[in-house]
């Protein structure tokens, strides 16, 4: 019988080790205290952090390790100094069970992640008129 998905954060952190519980739910009271704006949901079945429409940060358990990911290659490379002994990918960092908390990274990597979907967000100026689309022409139909 397959198992049924979290609906909520509190069943995805039910179900993991305590370990790694313990350190998901200090990682995530760290994020919700810091950025009161930012909105912790479940999105693909794993925990994240999400301001309007965008993925701030993302957050998973594996069997050895907690995955965080700032959703952004950028600012994960703009950091990479800064992870000391943790083991990273260009897209995320493993977090061993048990980590002492670096309060300073978390918060670099979410302010800076932050900073980036600012700078992508159209200003009024550069809105488009209303009724007036910028998306992609509309295909004609082919003759029959």
């Amino acid at each position: 019988m397959a198992k049924r998905l979290p609906a909520d954060i509190e069943g995805y952190l039910a179900r993991l080790r305590p370990e790694l519980e313990g350190t998901l739910r200090e990682i995530l009271g760290f994020v919700a205290a810091e950025f009161p704006a930012l909105v912790l949901r479940l999105a693909w079945n794993v925990p994240h952090a999400t301001l309007g429409g965008g993925h701030v940060a993302g957050m998973s358990a594996a069997r050895n390790h907690l995955a965080f990911s700032p959703w952004s290659a950028a600012v994960l490379a703009a950091h990479r100094g800064r992870l000391g002994d943790l083991d990273s990918t260009p897209n995320l960092i493993r977090i061993p069970p048990g980590w002492a908390l670096d309060r300073p990274l978390l918060r670099s990597l979410i302010r800076a992640r932050l900073a980036e979907l600012a700078a992508a967000r159209p200003t009024a100026a550069k809105k488009s008129p209303a009724g007036k689309s910028k998306g992609l022409p509309r295909r004609r139909p082919r003759p029959i």
